[in-house]
């Protein structure tokens, strides 16, 4: 009963001092925190009634962490401090899951663990900075996961050396842009599959050189166009094999062989103004005297061995051989002669059909014109797309709004800029879109609804802004007189 009493005296004191008679307690009554009343005091990480751990703030489905989860800790070796909010660091030396964690409230934080692995966990951003070189070495593996995009500003040179293979697999596209020369080396075979369209524009000269053998094959066509000369040469053989036709045209034609062949089942040979040259002309049947199937329409120049049919013999059906010009008459067999005329079998071609035909149509001469007023090549010497108005490379916002203050440049780089997303398409707006409104030149008066001052006896005064440099002058002066007559008062 006595110590009953005693209890609520000092609980009656207590409560008219507002603090606890005796020490031990907290007087704000903020400690012990709630989850310790009515038990120790002693941190429950150190106890093993809790495990602090770092939050895995992301996943990726490809990447296994490989965290195993972490043991309680055996009192009294971890030793453990908690603040308040929530931070925490533990130095723990329980045997087998000994680890350092340091832990911010969120969660964030970094823990080493038992085997020596360091985590970091970072909740919202995480921001590294080094002053000079910065060394990394790994002697495992590596995985790295971005779910955004990654962006990489290298102001030297950015060398890789790959040991093994070096693989890329992109799901979109793949942009390469080299401001100076490209240099590719494979010692190896090169394969390259497209399932789309290839192009290649080339604004200067190509050399290919094959010290192999060379093969270009194309299912649907194959074209080669040129303004200046086509020269196809060899050291062997040529062939040209066309299932359905040849065709050659041009103003002149040469063909010049030691042993040159033309044949064919039928066709046309000559011109109205063509000389044929030639050791022997024979008929269809081939070298055979009087029955080869030849036909000649026209007038015979030289001597003949033989004079077997004759204009004289036609019309008086008297022949006059060899013989009776003074040469040796030879053996001529039995002979009769076809009924005149002999139509002739092919057409000849007169000149103006031929001129037609090298004019047009699908054996004519074709243009060839590439590249017209040399717009494309203008383009391509115009490396970074600028006009050339910077050399160094692609321009920043801050080389291109300099620029831009030359008014020759404005109007040819303000279009690709906004293209290029370097600069905003509203930076041509006279209202800036986050204020909504702007002040012109003359002062511009509107009422205010906020009080100036700590008293509401000016709501409503009239204020003028955008005021000019005289009158912010004058205001400034009346104010220097305000403040100098409370000087003279006091």
């Amino acid at each position: 009963m006595a110590q009953e009493n005693i209890t609520t005296e000092r609980s009656e004191e207590e409560g008219q001092q507002q603090v606890p008679l005796y020490g031990f307690q907290d007087p704000s009554g903020e400690f012990p925190r709630k989850p310790y009343w009515g038990e120790s005091s002693i941190n429950k990480a150190a106890r093993g009634d809790k495990i602090n751990d770092l939050n895995v703030t992301a996943t990726f489905q490809e990447i296994d962490l490989e965290l195993k989860d972490t043991q309680p800790s055996q009192y009294p070796y971890n030793q453990v401090k908690e603040t308040y909010s929530g931070h925490v660091i533990e130095y723990d030396d329980t045997a087998g899951g000994e680890r350092i964690l340091i832990k911010h409230r969120t969660g964030a934080g970094i823990e080493i663990r038992p085997d020596g692995t360091i985590y970091i966990s970072s909740v919202a951003n995480k921001l590294e900075t080094v002053g000079g070189d910065m060394r990394i070495i790994v002697e495992g593996d590596t995985k790295m996961a971005y779910k955004g995009n990654v962006d990489m500003f290298i102001e030297g040179n950015y060398n890789v050396d790959v040991g093994g293979n070096y693989n890329i697999r992109t799901k979109g596209h793949k942009n390469e842009k080299v401001a100076k020369n490209f240099r590719n080396l494979v010692s190896g075979n090169r394969e390259s599959t497209i399932k789309g369209f290839s192009s290649n524009l080339v604004n200067k000269g190509k050399i290919e050189t094959v010290l192999g053998s060379s093969q270009y094959n194309a299912k649907s066509g194959f074209s080669v166009n040129t303004e200046g000369t086509l020269q196809l040469s060899s050291d062997g053989t040529i062939m040209l094999s066309g299932k359905k036709e040849i065709a050659a045209s041009s103003l002149v034609v040469n063909m010049t062989g030691v042993h040159c062949s033309v044949i064919g089942v039928k066709g046309s040979f000559g011109g109205a103004f063509v000389d044929y040259v030639g050791k022997t002309y024979m008929g269809p049947a081939g070298p055979v005297p009087f029955t080869s199937g030849a036909a000649f329409y026209g007038n015979v120049l030289g001597g003949a061995l033989s004079a077997m049919v004759s204009k004289a013999s036609l019309t008086s059906g008297t022949a006059i051989s060899a013989a009776a010009l003074g040469g040796a008459a030879p053996t001529i067999p039995d002979f009769t002669p076809p009924p005149f005329p002999i139509p002739p079998t092919i057409p000849t071609i007169p000149s103006p059909l031929v001129m037609a035909s090298l004019a047009g149509g699908p054996y004519g001469i074709k243009t060839i014109t590439l590249d017209a007023g040399d717009k494309l090549k203008k383009n391509m010497e115009d490396v970074d797309g600028y006009g050339g108005v910077f050399h160094d490379g692609e321009p920043s916002t801050q080389d291109l709004r300099g620029a831009m203050r030359d008014s020759d440049n404005r109007q040819n780089l303000q279009l690709r800029a906004m293209a290029d997303g370097l600069i905003s398409t509203l930076h041509l707006g006279a209202t800036p879109p986050a204020i909504g409104r702007t002040t012109g030149q003359n002062p511009t008066s509107f009422v205010g609804m906020n009080p100036l001052g700590n008293t509401t006896a000016h709501l409503g005064q009239q204020v003028t802004l955008g005021m000019d440099a005289q009158s912010r002058q004058d205001l400034l002066e009346a104010e220097r007189d305000r403040i100098s007559s409370f000087g003279d008062s006091a």
